[in-house]
């Protein structure tokens, strides 16, 4: 700092000292204006005419106070602006600063308008405070056209402290607030946000201003923070209470928010209900703004798999809307809720498409909140099809953006997105530190807290994981359908599979079942996906004993993930069918049967669990091939020398070359032979050739 370097100032001010009196007071003007001293602007605050100011700042340039750039006129150095502005008295400063704003008005640039508000606010008086405050919203308005939403959010802060000091009238600070609100939330300052709308709402009601209040009560959208839906629900309540019954719009979108917030909370009952209210009230007024909120809570309210089609036709709707009445943030709305559908219906290319369009709101908007939506999907769109590296790195980037902006909810996306991936991977290697604190903070959501014994069961906790399980074992009766439920159960049929929990694989099983002709997703923005239901079905199934059931499903599962190229996914639907057939009862011929193609399938799934780095499911892989091995020889009548001697008389070796290849005397071969015959009942070599190839293929 300049203040605290005397010796700085000393120097700066030798080199000022020798100038001109009237180049030191130019030097002092320029000093309110910045590190740029434009000459128009110069002329315009004082009294000189334009060639007398060029020759005073020529004087300056000389002496190395100043310096050019092209046609650039500019302080040597920001700290000998700084100096120099430090030194002027603070009288002189104020009266620069309002010549300043006045100069820069009768320019008419409305560009300026932040850097006018700016200097009305140095200026001081209660006639610099209106004018501050006047152009601190046409600052405002500027910034947000430009996309510049923290400059925004700045202006229109200092509009309210502005009218705050001028004593405004509460109505006309409750206008200021909403505004207020609207721009930190378009700069993702959601606590911030908040806050401003409950004190806009204060101020609306104090004046008696119910339209206000209103406005105040539908800022915040788009939040899964819970702190702020809860505030949210409290204002909209309050203002359903002041707005009158003839204006069906306003009442229209209060209602749609009051959906949203109820959809959320597992507790209330009315979201559907109040969603179908708005709907009713948006077409009955012909609002396009009503009609898309009202599209959004419908939407909200009918977050489960099977109503798909619903959910796109609501998505194109709102893609059309807001199109057409150049709302770029409720069209995003609609192909956020198509790449959601289009993931659970298994369809890449739609997936894509849309991903491209969130892009491009992301990029013409400048939307951090576009932007997340995108690395979010992207996410998940690179997991499905076992791009791990890429998947990751796409949701540090959206971490980053949720770390701006400071919504809860988001930031619970990262952990989720870790946990679920630690699941598939079968490894905690993929968590953050402290990912189970932040966990253990997420309140009591069971789509959240079903991730501890998940985890640490894959850890190798078992007994822990069993504790912690207890308490989500009786979800299945008690969790009612709506938003989250999809991915509750999701949840709960893994920790179940993974802890081997009989019961309630039965029991999620008649739940999901119906579903499997699905890939995972319901609507709510699913933050992984885990590739066809098919093969959860299958996993259910076959806990449960089930084992003609999880066949087919592991069938079906393997056939749909094969055909999106969800390669994780794949492997995992051949691993269960091949655990199923280890598992199932069977005797005889068909036990030989299904052992030799669990060994085919287990061969393929260990592959390609190898190329993906996937080391818990290559674990259980393994340890399934030696139990396939293990039961194949106990069920063959012959030694494991016999067995290795069958193999080579069925590659048409002699006994002379079987003993060279087995480093045995060629006696010891033909006893082998001889007792490979007795125990088969056979009379031939080639009778033991023909069986040792059956055995082999599984025929």
């Amino acid at each position: 700092m300049v203040a605290e370097r005397p010796e700085l100032r000393r120097l700066i001010a030798a080199r000022v000292a020798p100038l001109s009196p009237a180049a030191r007071r130019l030097l002092e003007a320029g000093s309110v204006l910045g590190e740029r001293l434009p000459l128009e602007l110069l002329v315009a605050m004082g009294d000189e005419p334009a060639d007398r100011v060029a020759g005073l700042l020529a004087e300056a340039v000389e002496a190395g106070v100043l310096r050019t750039d092209g046609d650039v006129t500019r302080f040597a150095h920001a700290l000998v602006r700084d100096a120099i502005y430090r030194e002027v008295p603070a009288d002189r400063r104020a009266e620069l600063h309002r010549r300043a704003a006045l100069a820069l008005e009768e320019g008419g640039s409305g560009a300026a308008a932040g850097m006018i508000a700016v200097h009305w606010q140095r200026a001081g008086g209660a006639e610099a405070i209106a004018h501050c405050g006047r152009w601190s919203e046409r600052a405002d308005g500027r910034a947000r056209a430009g996309l510049a939403f923290d400059d925004a959010a700045r202006f229109a802060e200092l509009a309210v402290a502005c009218a705050r000091r001028s004593g405004a009238d509460a109505g006309e600070l409750a206008r200021l607030l909403v505004r207020q609100a609207e721009a930190l939330l378009l700069a993702h300052d959601l606590n911030g946000s908040v806050a401003a709308c409950v004190a806009a709402a204060d101020a609306a009601q104090a004046a008696g201003r119910p339209e206000l209040e209103a406005a105040a009560a539908l800022v915040v959208h788009g939040t899964g923070d819970p702190a702020a839906l809860a505030t949210s629900r409290l204002l909209c309540e309050r203002a359903i209470a002041s707005v009158p019954a003839a204006e069906v719009a306003v009442r229209a979108r209060l209602t749609a928010q009051l959906a949203v917030c109820a959809a959320e909370s597992v507790e209330d009952g009315r979201g559907a209900e109040l969603a179908l209210e708005a709907l009713a009230a948006a077409e009955k007024c012909g609002d396009p703004v009503a009609r898309l909120e009202a599209l959004a809570a419908r939407h909200s309210t009918i977050t489960v798999p099977h109503t798909v089609e619903e959910r796109l036709a609501l998505g194109r709707e709102a893609v059309s809307l807001g199109t057409a009445a150049n709302h770029p943030i409720a069209a995003l709305w609609g192909h956020l809720w198509r790449v959601d559908a289009a993931f659970q219906l298994g369809n890449l290319t739609e997936v894509d498409r849309e991903l491209g369009e969130i892009d491009r709101i992301a990029e013409r908007q400048g939307s951090p909140l576009a932007r997340w939506h995108h690395h979010r999907f992207t996410a998940v769109r690179h997991q499905l099809v076992g791009e791990f590296a890429e998947a990751r790195a796409s949701n540090r980037a959206a971490h980053a953006l949720a770390v701006q902006m400071g919504d809860f909810s988001m930031l619970g996306m990262h952990y989720a997105f870790q946990g679920e991936l630690a699941v598939m991977r079968g490894t905690v290697d993929e968590l953050d530190d402290g990912w189970e604190a932040v966990v253990r903070s997420a309140g009591p959501m069971p789509v959240v807290r079903i991730s501890l014994p998940l985890t640490h069961a894959i850890a190798g906790d078992l007994e822990l994981a069993r504790a912690e399980f207890e308490e989500f074992r009786d979800l299945v009766r008690t969790y009612p359908v709506g938003t989250r439920w999809a991915g509750t159960f999701g949840q709960l049929a893994a920790a179940a599979v993974l802890l081997e929990d009989a019961e309630v694989c039965a029991d999620v099983y008649e739940l999901l079942a119906p579903l499997a002709h699905y890939y995972s997703g319901d609507g709510s923005g699913g933050v992984f996906s885990t590739g066809s239901v098919a093969r959860t079905a299958g996993d259910l199934a076959r806990v449960a004993g089930r084992f003609d059931d999880a066949l087919r499903h592991y069938a079906d599962a393997v056939a749909m993930n094969g055909r999106i190229g969800a390669r994780p996914f794949t492997a995992l639907s051949r691993l269960g069918w091949a655990r199923t057939l280890v598992s199932r009862p069977s005797t005889g011929e068909q036990r030989e049967r299904d052992l030799a193609a669990a060994a085919d399938l287990v061969a393929s799934a260990a592959a390609e669990f190898r190329r993906l780095d996937m080391p818990g499911p290559l674990a259980t892989a393994t340890a399934l091939v030696r139990t396939i091995e293990q039961q194949r020889r106990s069920r063959s009548p012959l030694s494991e020398r016999e067995d290795e001697v069958a193999g080579l008389v069925a590659q048409a070796l002699s006994n002379r070359e079987i003993a060279e290849r087995l480093v045995l005397s060629e006696r010891t071969v033909e006893s082998h032979v001889r007792s490979i015959l007795g125990k088969l009942g056979f009379g031939t070599r080639t009778e033991i050739a023909t069986w040792a190839m059956r055995e082999r293929s599984g025929s």
